[in-house]
């Protein structure tokens, strides 16, 4: 039973390996600096696959196509409607804008091409405005608890002066597995709530058979004895009935000893 009431402990790494992949298609388009208006000092070349006159990875309808995939990389089944975790708040790296490194409001639909204005486009996803940026806002509807953010950064800028700025970062809305994790908690507290009153009656009826009625009943015999130490004490239950028996028939000898004694004399 505690198995199901137990918190779950499945480990998903999806959000972390979908970002990873988003920065690293996303920066194969970059031009030679990250970010326009922050250049890397000589550090603009980090991931970037056109620098040397190579192809992107991914053309742009494919992009579209990763970052429609990651809004759902979360679901438990492809054909499930409803997403666990929903996507509030995407900074990578644009494969449509150079690879800079910004925050993606839209995404739109695969069925629109790519080609039209974005305003003639059905937006398939959109960023939650009061949710995003690195820091919450405080108008964001939801708890820190109800919220995860995921973090990359490519190894290659560990050493590298500036490279703190070459993040990609993805928040999502975990409420449901909040909600999800008060309901198991109350379920395990009602459980052991439960347990502990059949505990608690089955030792008060032990308690009750093996150790209080034993000693009342030897309280009872020791002041039998004490009142009256010749006095057989009183038994009880089936063995009273035997030893009623008994006692009648020693009471019979007693009598039919007494008659012959007096017949003799």
């Amino acid at each position: 039973v505690t198995p199901f009431l137990t918190e779950d402990t499945i480990i998903d790494n999806s959000k972390y390996f979908g970002l990873q992949k988003l920065f690293w298609f996303g920066r194969s388009n970059c031009g030679l600096s990250l970010d326009a208006a922050s250049p890397l000092n000589g550090f603009e070349l980090v991931g970037c696959q056109n620098a040397g006159n190579s192809a992107p990875w991914v053309t742009q309808r494919g992009w579209e196509e990763m970052l429609r995939r990651y809004t759902q990389s979360n679901k438990h089944n492809e054909r499930d409607d409803e997403i666990p975790h929903p996507l509030l708040w995407l900074r990578v790296p644009d494969f449509a804008d150079g690879g800079k490194l910004k925050d993606i409001k839209q995404i739109y639909e695969a069925n629109d091409s790519s080609e039209n204005p974005n305003d003639d486009r059905t937006i398939y996803w959109e960023e939650h405005e009061n949710c995003s940026g690195k820091r919450l806002p405080d108008d964001c509807p939801y708890r820190v608890e109800e919220l995860t953010i995921i973090a990359y950064a490519p190894s290659s800028c560990e050493d590298l002066e500036g490279c703190e700025n070459i993040r990609a970062y993805a928040r999502f809305n975990i409420k449901s597995d909040q909600e999800r994790s008060a309901i198991q908690s109350l379920g395990l507290t009602l459980f052991v709530v439960f347990i502990l009153a059949i505990s608690s009656y089955t030792f008060n009826s032990d308690s009750e058979k093996y150790v209080i009625k034993p000693v009342a009943k030897m309280v009872e015999i020791v002041n039998t004895l004490a009142d009256d130490p010749l006095k057989r004490p009183k038994q009880r239950g089936k063995r009273n009935g035997n030893d009623a028996e008994g006692d009648h028939s020693a009471r019979s000898r007693d009598h039919d000893e007494s008659r012959n004694g007096e017949g003799t004399s």
